[in-house]
């Protein structure tokens, strides 16, 4: 185990090590194992360290794209539309609705009146 004088003549332990040196340490004066302690382990949140240096490391490459796309046509950017292109809707899409359905609620006086429009209106064109 490597321990280190400081300046106030104390002895500190695991000063001088990483941070998987440090764990190991803590842990088997503890009793634990090395697995349970494993700075990789998806259930310890990470060092403040990482967590910002992830940042900034998103926050250039997101400059770098943007600075990118400055210097891009409008064809080859990407927008909404090239992401996820508008779906042209067809008239086979759209389902006409059946004259039994639309006119049950309608009375007889009511369908004939409808009816004879209709003709009148087909006549015309």
């Amino acid at each position: 185990m490597k321990q280190v004088a400081s300046t106030s003549n104390t002895i500190q332990p695991f000063a001088g090590l990483d941070a998987e040196e440090r764990d190991f340490q803590a842990s088997q004066q503890k009793g634990g194992s090395r697995k349970v302690n494993n700075p990789r382990s998806p259930f310890r949140p990470p060092d403040d360290e990482e967590v910002f240096v992830t940042r900034e490391t998103e926050k250039v490459k997101q400059k770098e794209v943007k600075e990118a796309a400055k210097h891009l046509m409008i064809w080859d950017k990407n927008t909404a539309t090239s992401r996820a292109p508008l779906r042209r809707v067809k008239d086979s899409d759209i389902a006409a609705a059946s004259t039994e359905e639309t006119m049950t609620s309608f009375n007889a006086k009511q369908k004939g009146y409808i009816s004879a429009a209709m003709h009148i209106a087909r006549s015309r064109v």
